[in-house]
């Protein structure tokens, strides 16, 4: 599998990839910090932007957080998505 990690930093928020890098370094002081790790948080940032989706209150359809979920995380592996999320009325 191909790493989407370029195309993500190119699209991405650069103040949040750096906050998501500086929690993950304070929040495991075993992990030193090197551009190596770095890397590899880039790697695991790009994994969840790509793969996650939202989670949402049914009723107000705030998002409520964000799920990684088997299989669906594996729908779209290009940079043409080939899925979309549709809601339905709910009552």
């Amino acid at each position: 599998m191909i790493s989407m990690a370029s195309q993500v930093v190119a699209f991405a928020d650069k103040s949040k990839i750096a906050t998501y890098a500086m929690i993950v370094f304070l929040r495991c002081p075993q992990l030193n910090v090197s551009i190596e790790n770095f890397k590899l948080i880039l790697h695991v940032f790009s994994l969840l932007e790509v793969n996650c989706f939202g989670v949402s209150d049914p009723k107000s359809l705030l998002r409520a957080g964000t799920g990684l979920y088997f299989p669906s995380n594996f729908i779209d592996h290009t940079c043409t998505p080939n899925a979309a999320i549709v809601y339905r009325n709910r009552k």
